[in-house]
């Protein structure tokens, strides 16, 4: 889908977004990956480095596994979130890291430490399938939502996000049951959670998102 600043119109699926939306909507064209990083409030990793959006580099297949290039390790080091520049599962991404910025540094900081619980800078590749708590962190990133005491839902998933923009068909969704209704109060609980170690339900309890 071409760019669109009016995306969301009428869905009150991305009502989440609408503050981190807000300097890009009267953009005629894609905002750039520098246009992102101007309004992108101080943020940094676990690891201590202010985290901004960088063009993602082609992916160099053959050589030995360098663990500074890998997303997550990236992420946590260096601060830097790889990115396409006008691709909107990466700009809802971006948009996702501005409205739950305490999550997705959680989520980071916890992948990270699976990446390295199974990868050490000897190796010549990667392993060839994730750990199950990768994928479920992956789950969680990017099909996660969130529900209120109220009932209400909140995406947290980038991937839902795009799903719903681009190819508006039912989506599934992995919950989180929060006990909190206030957006930064809920971002603070989730980060919480999954700073606590523990573990995320496989089981756990799911929907459909219909547009």
């Amino acid at each position: 889908m071409d760019w669109s600043p009016s995306f969301d119109r009428g869905q009150r699926w991305f009502d989440p977004l609408r503050e981190a939306m807000a300097p890009f909507r009267e953009h005629a064209r894609w905002p750039t990956i520098d246009e992102w990083n101007a309004v992108f409030p101080p943020l940094s990793s676990r690891g201590g480095a202010p985290i901004r959006f960088v063009r993602q580099p082609p992916k160099r297949r053959g050589r030995p596994v360098d663990l500074d290039t890998i997303y997550d390790e990236r992420i946590y080091v260096r601060g830097e979130v790889p990115s396409r520049p006008e691709n909107w599962h990466d700009f809802f991404n971006m948009l996702v890291w501005c409205t739950f910025p305490k999550t997705k540094v959680a989520i980071n900081a916890r992948q990270r430490a699976a990446l390295r619980a199974r990868v050490d800078p000897t190796m010549r590749r990667l392993p060839s399938a994730r750990s199950r708590e990768q994928d479920l962190l992956a789950i969680l990133d990017e099909g996660g939502a969130i529900r209120r005491p109220d009932g209400t839902l909140l995406i947290l998933g980038h991937a839902i996000y795009e799903h719903l923009a681009c190819n508006p068909v039912p989506v599934h969704a992995y919950l989180y049951l929060s006990r909190a209704t206030a957006l930064d109060e809920i971002d603070a609980e989730l980060a919480a959670f999954l700073d606590s170690g523990a573990p995320l339900d496989e089981n756990g309890p799911s929907m459909t998102i219909t547009p």
